[in-house]
């Protein structure tokens, strides 16, 4: 009879499989101006390391609305170079190493920030197949399967304004004190570089001395 020959471990060092990219937010939803955190892995199924590990992702690649939080928060298990600038709406990492499968466990490590949006909506945020540019084991490895997540932010409460004259009453040449509140109603965002410009009506001008006063405004 035929004795099959088994591959020789030569040969089965010449297999090599794609590497893949996952992501995820946590939490999956915020109110607007909150921070979720932004993970980012790769996962190595091959029996070497992968060198020189790296791929971008454009947060604004599909939609308008997320970025980068302040402060970045980073954490990177990968090694490597990670670009996250607060602000900024591109992450990215640059020759990191992925350890080899162990057993049955496929080698891997993380890069995490936080990001923020005020635009409310599904915020989708995809690193495309491909993306992943990577060496191991003589070949070019990359990531077959784009990985994709949703934010879900909430919507923003508008403003409301109030004032108020005191007295509301008075004779022609005496004074009154005009008070303008402004209120935020979001539970979460607070206002910032606010500004309000108020025409007064015919016949009404600033009193001398004019004796503003702030309430919780800055």
């Amino acid at each position: 009879g035929l004795i099959a020959a088994l591959p020789t471990p030569e040969v089965q060092a010449q297999i090599s499989l794609p590497a893949e990219v996952n992501k995820s937010f946590d939490p999956i939803s915020i109110s607007a101006g909150a921070t979720s955190r932004l993970s980012v892995s790769i996962f190595n199924p091959n029996s070497f390391p992968l060198i020189n590990a790296s791929w971008s992702d454009n947060l604004i690649g599909i939609q308008p609305g997320l970025l980068i939080a302040n402060p970045v928060n980073l954490t990177n298990t990968c090694a490597g170079v990670v670009t996250a600038v607060a602000g900024s709406t591109t992450l990215s990492l640059s020759g990191s190493t992925v350890p080899a499968q162990a057993g049955l466990t496929p080698g891997s490590c993380t890069v995490s920030i936080d990001v923020t949006s005020t635009t409310p909506g599904n915020l989708i945020n995809t690193i495309p197949a491909g993306q992943l540019s990577a060496t191991g084991g003589g070949f070019n490895i990359t990531n077959t399967t784009p990985a994709s997540a949703t934010l879900r932010v909430g919507t923003v409460r508008p403003p409301t304004l109030s004032k108020s004259f005191t007295p509301n009453t008075m004779f022609v040449g005496q004074t009154s004190q005009l008070a303008i509140v402004i209120r935020n109603n979001d539970l979460t965002s607070p206002l910032t570089q606010t500004s309000v410009m108020d025409n007064l009506p015919a016949n009404v001008v600033l009193a001398n001395p004019v004796s503003p006063s702030f309430t919780g405004c800055g």
